[in-house]
């Protein structure tokens, strides 16, 4: 979301994220797209995987759960959420790789 010097308010079609801070996934990018999502997104991942995705609403509750995934893709099912915005967190080997948020319509 962003919002111009007129207060007019865009949303973005795709996030992109470089992770920084994280001293094992520095220089790892993670796109989410599109965003907002209306029935199902992509998240492309870098090689060197397995990582876990976990989606959670605002509140912090955990909403879904990708299990282990191998790919440098993800597909994302929305799976009767409710609209809204969630955090996606992206792990590998128990580190937290990134954090996106996702608004779903």
């Amino acid at each position: 979301e962003v919002i111009d010097m007129n207060g007019c308010i865009g949303i973005s079609e795709e996030e992109f994220v470089l992770v920084v801070g994280v001293d094992n996934h520095a220089d790892l990018n993670f796109i989410l797209y599109p965003n907002p999502v209306d029935e199902t997104a992509t998240l492309q991942l870098p090689q060197g995987g397995p990582w876990e995705i976990e989606i959670h609403d605002l509140s912090g509750r955990l909403v879904m759960s990708s299990g282990s995934v191998n790919s440098t893709n993800w597909t994302f099912q929305r799976s009767g959420l409710a609209s809204g915005k969630y955090v996606v967190r992206i792990q590998s080997e128990g580190q937290v790789a990134a954090q996106l948020e996702m608004i779903l319509r």
